[in-house]
């Protein structure tokens, strides 16, 4: 007769369905019916490394002379190109910027990144380009001073 752990080791080895998914480090879920369920945890993490990896890399880029030229904003794969000319009487150099209203439509990014953007964008270049001055963010430029 038979042994009965012979009779099991006979039987076939079920593979799992995605072995890349089943070696990963992370955990998988999976519905009653052994559907793979998305896991939100490693979806919000790789996020918010993404996120981080590209504010770290970000940086500004200059281009024209001082009169004027551009100021190119650099994040990853966004772009955007900034104006930037001198003033006379009270406020030496301005960064033309979009409104509000105008925000999304010229610069392909969100209206929610906006305040941080241009907040970055004027601290960088008043540490590169005018320690000395001071700077003021109004609707539709910064102002320099």
């Amino acid at each position: 007769a038979e042994s009965p752990s012979l009779a099991i080791d006979l039987l076939p080895k079920k593979e799992p369905k995605n072995k890349e998914i089943s070696d990963s480090m992370w955990t998988v879920y999976r519905d009653g019916f052994g559907n793979i369920i998305p896991n939100e945890d490693r979806i919000m993490r790789d996020n918010v490394f993404k996120d981080l990896a590209a504010k770290f890399s970000r940086r500004i880029e200059f281009e024209g002379t001082y009169r004027s030229g551009y100021v190119t904003y650099i994040e990853g794969d966004i772009r955007i190109r900034f104006l930037h000319e001198m003033y006379g009487g009270k406020y030496h150099m301005g960064i033309e910027i979009p409104s509000e209203n105008q925000w999304e439509a010229q610069t392909k990014t969100s209206l929610s990144r906006r305040q941080e953007i241009i907040k970055y964008l004027a601290e960088t270049v008043q540490r590169q380009q005018a320690s000395s001055w001071k700077y003021e963010i109004r609707e539709t430029d910064i102002a320099y001073y």
